[in-house]
């Protein structure tokens, strides 16, 4: 009696170490998430990072914006068509030929 009680927690003691290792490895919650969760991890960091390049950019340009007269008056003659009070201002049409001759 007392060997099969021992063969039958042995059995037991099995099939709970089978179970647990299921569900540490595939279960929902289990390597396999954690897996996916490094993945999210670092398609986040990238994304961040990315975005901290993009703010970089940007700081950089408005920064030429605020030292340089220079792209102000880029932007004023290319999309105000400013001009000097001594220039002559051309303004090219924009659309198809056709629409030119009428």
């Amino acid at each position: 009696m007392r060997r099969l009680i021992g063969y039958s927690l042995l059995i037991f003691c099995c099939i709970e170490v089978v179970l647990l290792g299921y569900w540490f490895f595939s279960g929902k919650r289990g390597l396999e998430s954690f897996k996916r969760y490094r993945e999210e991890e670092r398609c986040l960091n990238l994304k961040a990072k990315k975005i901290t390049e993009n703010i970089a950019d940007i700081e950089e340009c408005i920064e030429d914006w605020e030292l340089y007269p220079y792209y102000k008056e880029a932007w004023a003659r290319e999309h105000l068509n400013a001009v000097y009070p001594d220039e002559d201002e051309y303004v090219s049409p924009v659309g198809n030929e056709e629409d030119w001759n009428e």
